[in-house]
């Protein structure tokens, strides 16, 4: 096995909304070997694309304020968390990232960043005896990670890419859409959104109008003329992209430069493809809404409503800590200063951390995935709860939308705002 060469990241600092009067500065001897626990830290492996896809290095910051403040409050029970950082940009090959971190000594996973890796370190960890490796909260929603053979392993921070897909599918059917066509990435990834197309078109009795794909990567640089031509030959009214932000900024600037102003919609991880739109509008000199009108995005979490009180915490938190990047992130990268990627990693860190209180001073990878079987409704201020059970690892099924008018995304309230 490839030997790789992994970075360890001291998260500082503070805590989160819901982990006031958790925690513990009493210190114990364990008496047993427990993998990625001693009496003074927990460490926690952190799998993503870091040279080549920075919205890992955004979930990261989102986790590191976390567990800064955490660890500036005295830790777990005495023990200060650290993220232990692995690149592994997307691979089937992730299992053998998450085997060489484990060597290392992680006591769980607080990310894996994407399908692919998720399903690759998955069947590894089933395999593996012992105690259960937790994944918390990985970056996909790919319902294949849920399936019963990795159920142990697994807990799902956000709504399925089947959920996102068919909520935006049913939207448009309600506003008289029947010829829904899908541009998605011929892997795992794209074919759980066209998934949720197919099933809810089909309860309509409906299919779906036509289908253009490309391959898994390809990037924001393709070229997605072919595409757009086919499913516009075809009379396709909206399409349902189920494809990376890269390429869904490209196949929407490839149909409005082709004069295609079709609807246009994405899954909750396509967010930050909204930037890239926006400054190809202004290095082309074309008018603002050019690029960003008629699209839209599921959301797994909130990206607008600042009256929810979450938002205010996660921003306060970020504020305060500043977090900054591992230093495997590409050398001219700018930090972002609020975005649904670091809010992501905040949630996802913000669960961790309660179930490690939960788990106890006696701390093992069994406690913690029993902790986290017993999260119910937990409330951290963003308008959904999260909740687990023995054979529910899905805390998250909500789904919303946000489109953007005036180049940042805000709240869908009325789809006709979006559709016109």
């Amino acid at each position: 096995m490839k030997r790789r060469t992994f970075l360890k990241y001291l998260a500082g600092g503070a805590a989160g909304v819901a982990l006031s009067g958790r925690f513990s500065p009493n210190m114990f001897a364990l008496g047993q070997s427990v993998p990625g626990v001693t009496d003074e830290s927990i460490r926690l492996g952190f799998i993503g694309g870091f040279t080549d896809r920075t919205r890992s290095v955004e979930i990261y910051r989102g986790q590191k304020a976390v567990f800064d403040e955490v660890n500036a409050a005295g830790g777990i029970f005495g023990r200060q968390v650290e993220l232990v950082v692995a690149e592994d940009s997307n691979t089937r090959a992730a299992a053998e990232t998450a085997a060489q971190l484990l060597d290392e000594g992680v006591l769980a996973f607080t990310m894996i960043h994407g399908t692919d890796s998720t399903l690759s370190v998955l069947p590894y960890l089933a395999a593996q005896p012992g105690d259960p490796v937790t994944v918390i909260g990985p970056r996909t929603g790919a319902p294949g990670t849920l399936q019963s053979a990795y159920l142990k392993h697994i807990f799902m921070i956000r709504p399925t890419y089947v959920q996102e897909a068919a909520n935006i599918t049913r939207a448009l059917i309600r506003n008289g859409y029947s010829r829904v066509g899908t541009f998605l990435e011929s892997d795992s990834f794209g074919r759980s959104g066209t998934l949720g197309v197919l099933e809810t078109l089909k309860d309509e009795g409906l299919g779906i109008a036509a289908e253009a794909t490309c391959e898994s990567g390809t990037g924001f640089d393709s070229d997605f003329s072919r595409q757009v031509a086919h499913l516009r030959d075809a009379g396709v009214e909206a399409v349902m992209v189920s494809a990376s932000s890269g390429e869904f900024a490209r196949f929407i600037m490839t149909a409005r430069d082709a004069g295609w102003d079709v609807p246009v919609f994405g899954l909750s991880v396509t967010a930050s493809a909204l930037s890239r739109l926006t400054e190809a509008e202004a290095a082309s000199a074309k008018p603002p809404g050019s690029y960003t009108s008629s699209i839209a995005i599921a959301t797994a979490f909130p990206l607008q409503n600042q009256s929810l009180p979450g938002l205010t915490n996660y921003r306060a938190i970020m504020d305060k800590w500043n977090p900054g990047v591992p230093s495997i992130t590409k050398a001219d990268y700018q930090p972002g200063d609020y975005g649904a990627d670091s809010l992501e990693g905040y949630v996802g860190a913000q669960v961790a951390a309660e179930a490690l209180a939960r788990a106890g001073e006696d701390l093992n990878r069994l406690k913690l995935n029993q902790a986290l079987e017993t999260i119910q409704g937990f409330d951290l201020g963003l308008g959904f709860r999260i909740s687990f059970g023995p054979s529910d690892h899905q805390g998250i099924d909500s789904v919303g939308s946000a489109y953007a008018p005036d180049g940042s995304w805000i709240e869908v309230n009325n789809w006709s705002e979006v559709l016109g």
